[in-house]
């Protein structure tokens, strides 16, 4: 007897499933202002989440919730140095109190090799 009624329980309960809304994508907030890091070598030739090889010469980013391919002009605040880069990764960077994670190409750009972060604002390049 508790299959028969089982049964009907799981079917109405896949059947809410399916006419249930799609999570909504998380509202960017650009402009964004906050602390950006760059990779580490140790992340050379590893895949990024679009499963492109990391190389440190690129003009590439990794971001918690912008859309990959979403471009973005990095500026580093206490220099007005600024770079275009791709978002082709992601990044757990709000744990760690970063907003972005450059390329070392990026961060040679904004001259912050040396300092390893730094404040910067990001703003988009292409419609998100």
């Amino acid at each position: 007897m508790n299959k028969i009624i089982l049964v009907p329980v799981l079917l109405l309960a896949s059947i809410q499933l399916c006419w249930a809304k799609p999570p909504k994508p998380k509202k960017s907030n650009l402009p964004e202002t906050g602390k950006a890091s760059y990779y580490s070598d140790s992340y050379i030739g590893k895949k990024t989440a679009t499963a492109e090889i990391y190389r440190p010469e690129g003009l590439t980013a990794a971001h918690e919730t912008l859309p990959l391919g979403t471009k973005v002009k990095v500026t580093r605040l206490s220099n007005a140095k600024s770079v275009i880069v791709t978002i082709n990764d992601r990044c757990n960077c709000n744990k760690v109190g970063r907003i972005i994670d450059l390329s070392k190409s990026a961060a040679n750009e904004l001259e912050m090799i040396e300092k390893g972060v730094v404040k910067v604002r990001i703003e988009a390049m292409n419609s998100i």
